[in-house]
């Protein structure tokens, strides 16, 4: 019965977005990419699961568009896309990406080449989508394996292209990415990271929650409901997904609402469905610049009710237990002395029951998982789950990364408690606890505050290093700004700052944190 439905009614789909919107008496809602240039700037599974939902959400010309990246993407296996408590869409798609191997192009400059053709060959009709997929850092760059790609690099490719410009990026601080010669599309606001979704008990990899929710938002345009979690009651219990129409037997035909009329409509749509859901992914606001109301064209992505798109048809595996972090609520002086490296081959037997006690305090303290969080969190949740699955070499480094973050949160504690904070730390709670390292919007700003009075919290920032498998800290420095904060945003003397830190390093020194 479908079918023969989409017979006789294949006449108005083959109508141009504007001729149907014309009929219709509304804007046209869709703006059908001409054109992709897409980045995968890490070698990364969350970061490959959205590389491929936005290859099948945008829906490019393949003669028009390229997928760049630095290795194979595709390796016999599918990808899931959403959160535990409900179905998971599967995407499996073929190769489509171009590999760059070339030794004598970074593959950052082979990026901006390819813009910039594209950019210069443009006519006024021609929408241009731009695709960074990957790491961002707090100075608001893009990382492309060691190399770095800033805004005004972007900016030269495609200055004075004539046609229309989206840039899409899943980044960590994306927001600083605004400019007048695009419409940003980004996965959080300048100051905040990036949100993954949860991982399952499984330890399955499901992507980052911005793919997700762009992904809903145009389905619901279409009158298509994506798989979605059920809603937590006041006894903290979540209920069970609500209905979706995604699935190869699906009955429900796609047919355009043109419900949102504006960017800031739809931003404000994606966040009622992550409200709605909840967990951590409430910690992160999506970017949309400019933030109009005036009606304009819309998301660069392609028409569910096209015959070449088949996304609402794919198939969906049943929901999963989530992992115990994903449960309901996600030489001292004044510089701290940072260890990125040690020589173990094997653990002892004391060191191991150290682990799987770090393992087991850090996922009870339901982490956030940003995208740089969940690798770490998976780590946890498959040494805690199968002893005798994880390397020698992998729980050496996952020791190594969470002895090195008990250190900081342990200064951080002694730092506190040096300057009579005391009370303050009962109040808000231990730095590894769940209530301490809750990380609210902002945190950067109050971060910069407390620096500004004398309270010198980046010491207690590690720096990341992607690509040598180092990821950023900074859960100690954000509890100590939301210490100082409450204790009363105080002036601190740097003679009582040195002295604080002095003592705190001592302390640590004498007492290993892990034992």
């Amino acid at each position: 019965m479908a079918f023969l439905l989409r017979v006789v009614l294949s006449p108005f789909f083959f109508l141009t977005d504007s001729i149907r919107g014309f009929i219709l008496g509304s804007p046209p809602r869709y703006t059908h990419p001409t054109a992709a240039c897409a980045l995968l700037g890490n070698n990364n599974l969350w970061f490959e699961t959205d590389f491929v939902v936005f290859h099948d959400l945008l829906g490019a010309p393949a003669e028009s568009s390229i997928w760049l990246r630095g290795t194979e993407i595709r390796s016999e296996r599918e990808f899931l896309v959403g959160d535990p408590a409900c179905d998971q869409i599967i995407f499996n798609p073929p190769s489509f990406e171009t590999v760059h191997v070339d030794e004598d192009e970074s593959l950052k400059t082979r990026y901006l080449v390819e813009v910039r053709h594209r950019a210069s060959t443009s006519s006024a009709d021609d929408t241009l989508v731009l695709l960074l997929v990957g790491h961002g850092n707090q100075n608001g760059v893009f990382e492309v394996g060691t190399d770095k790609l800033k805004i005004k690099e972007l900016e030269r490719s495609v200055r004075g292209t004539k046609g229309t410009v989206f840039l899409i990026t899943t980044a960590c601080y994306s927001g600083a990415w605004q400019s007048p010669l695009w419409t940003l599309i980004a996965a959080a606001e300048a100051n905040e990271e990036s949100v993954s979704i949860v991982v399952s008990g499984s330890g399955q990899v499901r992507g980052g929650f911005f793919a997700n929710a762009l992904l809903a938002e145009h389905a619901n345009e279409f009158n298509i409901n994506v798989p979605c979690a059920g809603s937590v009651n006041e006894h903290g219990i979540r209920g069970q997904q609500h209905p979706h129409d995604f699935g190869p037997n699906s009955p429900r035909l796609p047919s355009a609402s043109f419900r949102h009329q504006s960017l800031q409509a739809v931003r404000e749509s994606m966040h009622q469905w992550r409200n709605q859901i909840g967990r951590t992914y409430t910690s992160t606001d999506f970017t949309f610049s400019p933030s109009t109301t005036d009606p304009v064209p819309l998301m660069p992505f392609r028409s569910l009710e096209s015959f070449t798109s088949n996304l609402h048809t794919f198939q969906c595996s049943a929901p999963s237990p989530p992992a115990d972090c994903s449960s309901e609520s996600a030489s001292m002086s004044t510089t701290v002395q940072h260890s990125t490296s040690m020589a173990i081959q094997r653990l002892s037997v004391q060191e191991e029951e150290q682990l799987f006690k770090l393992a087991n305090k850090y996922l009870k303290s339901k982490p956030i998982q940003t995208l740089n969080e969940t690798k770490i969190i998976v780590r946890c949740t498959e040494l805690l789950g199968n002893r005798t699955s994880v390397t020698n070499e992998a729980r050496c480094s996952l020791f190594v990364e969470l002895k090195e973050r008990k250190r900081f949160q342990e200064l951080a504690r002694a730092i506190a408690y040096n300057l009579s904070w005391e009370t303050t730390v009962k109040e808000l709670g231990e730095p590894d606890s769940e209530q301490g390292m809750h990380r609210g919007p902002g945190r950067l700003a109050l971060q910069l505050q407390a620096e500004a009075s004398g309270c010198l919290v980046s010491h207690l920032v590690k720096k990341g290093e992607p690509s040598k498998g180092i990821r950023p800290y900074e859960g100690a420095a954000n509890w100590l700004a939301r210490i100082w904060e409450r204790a009363g945003s105080q002036k601190i003397e740097k003679s009582d700052w040195d002295s604080a830190v002095n003592q705190a390093g001592n302390v640590v020194a004498r007492d290993d944190p892990s034992e």
